[in-house]
């Protein structure tokens, strides 16, 4: 009598839970007339939890592909999906973030009130989201600059205040376009180093959009490199560096590696 043999189904590949994603995305505008693409197919997936930067040439669609996220622009075509959902659908249920390159806090309100700004029109009691709001500045380096009005404050501390604003209402998705593009080198890098722990504390899904490539490097998982004309992704870089990140890394070979890898990528479009 045979044994009938038992054959055990391989193991089902369970990919990560998504955090942001294009998928086929298309943006098109009217100028004079004449159409212009500033984003053809565009394929992208981000981890929940994942640090991601966009590096590319002014025109290449970056802060299109965010604002589109952000649910601030539709498509033409494709789907973004935010946290699993829609962009209208994440932000409407405040799972997102957003941080400029201009800190556009209220000039009359003061840095406590600023950065409380999104919890009150959410409807929160005054001592609720003004615990809140001072426990977020502590985060950001800013104890003890509550009652202190945006301009009283340095170009790196209100885009401090700025980013406690966006995480005030504990987004999952945070959304980053430039923020420290304005800023001086040793300002840019301490707020590097800040934003890093920020993001190890809290673990929300990070787009990062800058023109620093250092930057890029020290900051993301992974660097997506971006050409325009029509604007595309041409690779999406792995950053294989160890975590937490260190200022000694910045001089580290394998740092200089990924940084010549993506200058290559950006000087000669892919190709």
């Amino acid at each position: 009598m045979s044994q009938s043999t038992v054959t055990t189904p391989p193991a089902a590949v369970v990919s990560p839970p998504v955090g942001l994603a294009a998928r086929g995305v298309n943006r098109a505008f009217t100028v004079k007339g004449k159409e212009l693409v500033a984003l053809q197919d565009v394929d992208l997936e981000i981890a929940k939890g994942e640090f991601v930067s966009i590096i590319g040439p002014s025109g290449c669609g970056k802060s299109t592909l965010l604002r589109i996220f952000a649910d601030l622009l539709p498509v033409t075509s494709g789907t973004p999906v935010v946290d699993g959902v829609t962009p209208q659908l994440a932000r409407e249920d405040r799972r997102l973030g957003v941080v400029f390159q201009s800190a556009n806090l209220m000039p009359w309100r003061s840095v406590l009130r600023n950065v409380a700004l999104p919890l009150e029109v959410m409807g929160r009691s005054k001592a609720g989201r003004e615990k809140t709001a001072a426990e977020l500045l502590k985060m950001v380096g800013l104890e003890g600059y509550e009652k202190h009005l945006p301009r009283q404050l340095s170009g790196g501390m209100q885009q401090r205040v700025a980013i406690a604003r966006a995480l005030s209402t504990d987004p999952k998705v945070l959304l980053m376009d430039e923020p420290f593009g304005a800023l001086d080198e040793i300002t840019r890098e301490r707020l590097n180093q800040e934003l890093m722990e920020i993001w190890a504390r809290l673990n929300p899904t990070v787009l990062f959009i800058t023109h620093s490539i250092p930057e890029a490097v020290y900051l993301s998982n992974r660097v997506v490199v971006m050409a325009a004309r029509p604007g595309r992704v041409v690779e999406v870089v792995d950053v294989d560096l160890p975590q937490p990140r260190t200022p000694e890394m910045r001089d580290a070979p394998e740092f200089h590696a990924i940084e010549a890898r993506i200058r290559h990528l950006l000087a000669t479009g892919g190709h």
